[in-house]
């Protein structure tokens, strides 16, 4: 297959691209710039280059080439061996291998040409411009302008002089991977939020992993999407730790913000969306915790089994509010008193810590804690200025009346209601049982 000049027409002339297609060329790698869009038909990977070395100037059509774009491995099924039916899957070749996006224009490659030949040039690799690969392969956290916060940063601007362009340069913010890292609130969390995984961290790097271009923007010039400028791209690191020894993870991170981390030093895995609306984490000890906004759904033919050798909390326990509930206790037409829940540590005290024969006792200790304040039109008296003696006496002086509306006070109190299904493993007979209250859960 002969080299196609389709890709610069309007540079040369068709005699000498007939003349180089079997031209002799040293068998050297040549040093080449992209200087247009790659528009393969043959979907092959071919990349259009200019090779200063190969001409006398830009307009010279001898240092335009249209290059084969190599693989670090590709292959496929032996086609000798295939089958003649079209229609099965089986009978046609399998093709397998890694395959990367070629550059955009204005990056530089390095080509060479197979057997010497002009007809067979090929891009064997690329090139990083100096300094300018900070954010590789991690989309890592620096220093940012205005702020000390160190957040996902893109490259510094090589068209700029007068700024420092060394690893500690304030850098523009990365708003397609900073936006999700806010959303998820992991902007302060050093692991599972801003990463430091890049190439230039220490040297030599131990940062491994690819960083993908990302979707192409539409470009306001020409309203066309042509590479000028992109979103955030997805990230694959395999960090080997810093010269500490921190850091050592692996991390699948989206152009959108959804993640995978597996960290070996904290020994955690945590997976968590975009949005930082459901996330899952496995701890080093065993725990395992998940969160999710709206419903956590489980479902299998089978069965699903809970057991815990400590307690299960049953999620679908319900606070039950009375409607008949109030604060607010009418003692006569002048004398009010308002209420307040009792602790947790005084409702053990009345329910599990007491005997028949104090019973009394406690039950008033019980009320005297939770009565707040005693009102008229005129006055208020808040038992927080009262001793527990001057209490106590006061509701000694309440009649039947007046105790029973202190008691439907606690009856209507906010109380757990939960409704347990179990069969009688000996007379195999189903019975519901509702658990209310506190005492009822504990007893």
């Amino acid at each position: 297959m002969g080299y196609k000049p389709d890709y610069f027409a309007h540079r040369r002339k068709n005699p000498v691209d007939k003349l180089r297609e079997n031209a002799e060329l040293d068998h050297g790698i040549y040093l080449a710039e992209v200087i247009v869009r790659p528009k393969d038909d043959t979907h092959s990977g071919r990349i259009p280059v200019y090779i200063a070395m190969l001409a006398k100037d830009r307009d010279d059509p001898n240092g335009y080439y249209n290059a084969y774009w190599s693989s670090p491995f590709a292959g496929s099924t032996p086609s000798e061996k295939v089958g003649q039916n079209v229609r099965s899957y089986q009978e046609t070749i399998k093709t397998y291998g890694m395959w990367m996006v070629p550059p955009d224009p204005g990056n530089w490659v390095l080509i060479c040409f197979a057997d010497g030949k002009s007809k067979f040039p090929f891009c064997i690799g690329c090139l990083f411009p100096d300094q300018m690969q900070h954010m590789v392969p991690g989309n890592a956290g620096g220093r940012t302008f205005g702020t000390d916060i160190k957040v996902p940063v893109g490259e510094v601007n090589r068209n700029t002089d007068n700024i420092d362009h060394g690893k500690n340069a304030e850098r523009p913010i990365n708003p397609y991977i900073t936006k999700p890292i806010l959303d998820q609130g992991l902007i302060n969390d050093a692991l599972r939020g801003v990463s430091n995984a890049s190439a230039r961290r220490e040297s030599p790097s131990r940062v491994f992993g690819i960083l993908t271009p990302g979707p192409e923007l539409v470009n306001l010039d020409t309203a066309k999407k042509d590479g000028t400028n992109r979103s955030g791209g997805h990230s694959f690191t395999m960090d080997d730790g810093d010269v500490n020894g921190n850091d050592r993870n692996i991390r699948i991170r989206t152009g959108g913000g959804n993640q995978i981390l597996m960290d070996d030093v904290n020994g955690i895995v945590y997976v968590i969306n975009a949005k930082g609306t459901a996330w899952v984490e496995l701890g080093a000890d065993g725990d395992i915790q998940v969160y999710s906004e709206k419903d956590i759904n489980y479902r299998a033919k089978g069965n699903i089994n809970m057991r815990a050798d400590n307690n299960i909390n049953i999620d679908d326990i319900k606070i039950q509010k009375s409607k008949e509930h109030n604060s607010k206790v009418k003692l006569d037409n002048t004398l009010m008193m308002e209420m307040k829940y009792p602790s947790l540590d005084q409702f053990i005290k009345s329910n599990f810590d007491f005997t028949e024969e104090v019973s009394m006792d406690q039950s008033f200790d019980l009320i005297a804690s939770c009565i707040d304040k005693i009102y008229n039109e005129e006055e208020v008296w808040s038992t927080a200025d009262c001793t527990k003696k001057e209490v106590k006496d006061f509701l000694e002086q309440m009649n039947s009346m007046q105790f029973k509306e202190i008691e439907k006070f606690f009856e209507t109190m906010p109380k757990l209601s939960h409704s347990v299904t179990f069969t009688n493993p000996k007379t195999k007979v189903e019975s519901t049982v509702v658990l209310e209250g506190l005492s009822s859960f504990f007893a």
